[in-house]
């Protein structure tokens, strides 16, 4: 995520067990489909979750997660 460049916004949505899982949307002026990176800690290990793919199925996916 270092290497993006562009505009980032970020939301944070808590799942099961209370973990926290951050969103960032990253979209360069000249992306026609943002990008989206999520990632979380779990037992002191960081996980990280990311692609062009609409925020709506991101959560979805994140959701529908067994943690």
């Amino acid at each position: 995520i270092n290497s993006a460049h562009g505009e980032k916004t970020e939301t944070v949505i808590t799942v099961s067990d209370g973990i926290e899982v951050s969103i960032e949307k990253i979209q360069d002026t000249q992306d026609k489909v943002p990008s989206y990176s999520a990632k979380w800690e779990m037992e002191d290990t960081f996980y990280y979750l990311s692609g062009k793919i609409e925020f709506s199925e991101l959560k979805k996916i994140i959701e529908q997660m067994k943690f």
